[in-house]
């Protein structure tokens, strides 16, 4: 049976945004699909449950969509901490508020991608900033009353937004953010790429150095990217699941990014089929040892950190 440590669960595949970079570009701000990509309460629940059968020790409840769009997902958060299950939630913001119990939180990341109110217009296609600012408000003001989740924002650097970065950290500063993570987006379109990445981090890197109580993180794997291994090691310590109910062995195949990925679903969770139904079926390792990981999509920096380390440890043995 596989037995994975981590699940990393869409909730839906639609959004309230209209995110430049983002691979989600059929569902973007599109609600005609929310009921076909949204997982419904009762699956939601029993996804919850066969985790704590299979011994799952935390659950990330992002996307793929906005998992705030799914209006159980506050609810599934306190359900999976009362079994014991670390949960993490990674949301753009907008929806903040729906979340009443803070503190049921381990891991907050919120998706903050402009600095200001016409470039997160720009950016996200949606005139959401002064929202999401007021909902950081509203999280910091919890914060002086009760347990405090690991907060921390995430900024995609597109051509768009990659001036004022200063600006970001102070909101951080601000509203006590623990860290702020720069990416660059991995599959965006040109005119989008920032052709000084380098200055950029150097930036960052120098920003970093000065005296903040946020932490500053940032990655140059987007940079030098390398896949140097032939088995992939992120199905046995996390697997993710869509939308659609579709489980994949990561979340860069699974389902929000089309047809091209669906030959590595591991299978459907149906009223009539569970997560533990699927992950005690041998064919679920026979999948995952087939894989041609040379059709795979690129890894993200976690999962390509998981291989790499795996290998090397391969790499030992022999």
């Amino acid at each position: 049976m596989l037995k994975p440590s981590s699940i990393e669960v869409h909730p839906t595949e639609t959004c309230n945004y209209n995110c430049l970079f983002c691979p989600n570009v059929h569902l973007r701000n599109n609600f005609s699909h929310i009921e076909k990509l949204t997982i419904n309460k009762k699956i939601l629940f029993n996804i919850i449950d066969d985790c704590e059968t299979i011994g799952v020790k935390r659950i990330s409840f992002s996307g793929g969509g906005e998992p705030l769009l799914n209006l159980y997902v506050p609810k599934a958060i306190n359900y999976a901490r009362k079994k014991g299950i670390f949960t993490k939630l990674v949301t753009n913001g907008y929806y903040l508020n729906r979340i009443k119990n803070f503190e049921n939180i381990n891991d907050l990341r919120i998706s903050i991608n402009a600095c200001d109110k016409e470039t997160f217009k720009i950016v996200c296609g949606f005139d959401g900033f002064d929202t999401v600012i007021a909902n950081l408000k509203q999280l910091f003001n919890h914060a002086s009353k009760n347990n405090f989740p690991n907060t921390s924002l995430s900024y995609q650097i597109t051509s768009k937004n990659c001036t004022n970065l200063e600006k970001i950290i102070e909101i951080g500063e601000k509203y006590k953010i623990g860290s702020i993570l720069f990416e660059f987006p991995y599959s965006v379109q040109e005119n989008l790429r920032c052709n000084n990445q380098e200055d950029i981090l150097n930036k960052i890197e120098n920003i970093s150095q000065e005296k903040t109580n946020t932490r500053i993180i940032f990655s140059r794997e987007s940079i030098s990217y390398c896949k140097n291994f032939d088995k992939c090691a992120v199905p046995f310590h996390k697997i993710t699941i869509s939308g659609s109910g579709k489980v994949f062995p990561c979340c860069q195949t699974a389902d929000y990014l089309g047809e091209k990925y669906r030959q590595f679903a591991l299978g459907e969770i149906t009223p009539q089929r569970s997560l533990f139904d699927i992950l005690s079926d041998k064919k679920t390792l026979e999948i995952i040892n087939s894989m041609d990981i040379s059709t795979c999509p690129e890894c993200i920096p976690s999962e390509l950190r998981i291989n790499n380390d795996f290998n090397k440890k391969l790499d030992l043995v022999a």
